[in-house]
């Protein structure tokens, strides 16, 4: 939703298909989205968004791969989707495939046993088509920085058909021709002892400082809210 500071909806961002639900609204539905969307997991949408620093475009990300065609393929599945869209305009210009990691490699969370524990909680831009990803389970977070020039744009391929067959989620990308974003370690808390459980949320500070803090989940089980400044791993360009 594109919000004016009074609080006010000034525009809505969708799926294609569902606007007409919305035709009543009080104000404007863009039906811009491919539909493939529909196919998220119940709470695995965009968890993900950034604007890139001349404010031209916005960056968008699904927090889990699709359930597509079902939720077994979504528990499996390595392959979630980043959008690239035109903030003026609110059309999509670019999707991209970001690989999350395996599940094993998250080896402060113990009880994750299948690959669906792995999302995505956080993007931040540091240039034009250059991210910082947040990959986590609980106990451990992962920070990948990618440039969107490093991976294959498939939007309006028939990869965002919901009659495809394999789809997306099930497939492997090096079979299909498709080339995942290219991922840079930033940080992996599993080699500190000073990052705190469910870090949820990530900014970067030009020229070198790196900001990361937890989701305390309102301090039910006596997390306490805890930000930190570290040193940027490597130099912005």
């Amino acid at each position: 939703m594109h919000v004016a500071s009074d609080g006010r909806i000034i525009e809505r961002l969708v799926l294609f298909g569902i606007e007409v639900d919305l035709a009543n609204a009080s104000y404007r539905i863009r039906a811009a989205l491919p539909a493939i969307l529909a196919r998220r997991h119940l709470n695995r949408g965009f968890e993900g968004i950034a604007v890139s620093p001349d404010e031209r475009f916005l960056y968008a990300m699904m927090q889990n791969p699709l359930a597509n065609p079902d939720v077994a393929a979504y528990k499996r599945a390595k392959a979630t989707r980043l959008f690239k869209i035109e903030a003026a305009t609110g059309k999509p210009v670019g999707e991209y495939v970001y690989e999350l990691e395996p599940h094993q490699a998250f080896t402060d969370d113990s009880d994750a046993n299948k690959q669906s524990d792995v999302r995505i909680s956080e993007l931040s831009a540091f240039g034009a088509d250059k991210l910082v990803v947040l990959e986590r389970v609980t106990h451990t977070t992962k920070l990948y920085a990618v440039n969107l020039s490093s991976g294959s744009n498939i939007l309006g391929t028939k990869w965002d058909d919901i009659s495809t067959m394999p789809s997306l989620e099930q497939v492997s990308l090096v079979s299909i021709g498709i080339k995942p974003l290219t991922k840079v370690k930033w940080l992996d808390s599993t080699e500190r002892d000073d990052i705190p459980s469910k870090i949820e949320g990530v900014a970067i500070i030009p020229p070198d400082t790196l900001v990361i803090i937890n989701d305390n989940d309102f301090g039910i089980e006596g997390a306490r809210t805890k930000i930190l400044r570290l040193k940027l791993p490597l130099p912005l360009v």
